[in-house]
């Protein structure tokens, strides 16, 4: 069985991909906010 930080993982990369059958895109578009990925250093 995966641990809770494996599947977190996981579906990030999945969610990334498809992100609006994810994350309320459109709802967010709406309101100014934009879409951004952020990689730390």
């Amino acid at each position: 069985m995966k641990t809770d930080k494996e599947l977190k993982k996981e579906f990030k990369i999945i969610a990334s991909k498809n992100p609006e059958k994810y994350y309320a895109v459109k709802a967010l578009d709406r309101e100014g906010f934009i879409r951004q990925t952020m990689y730390c250093l």
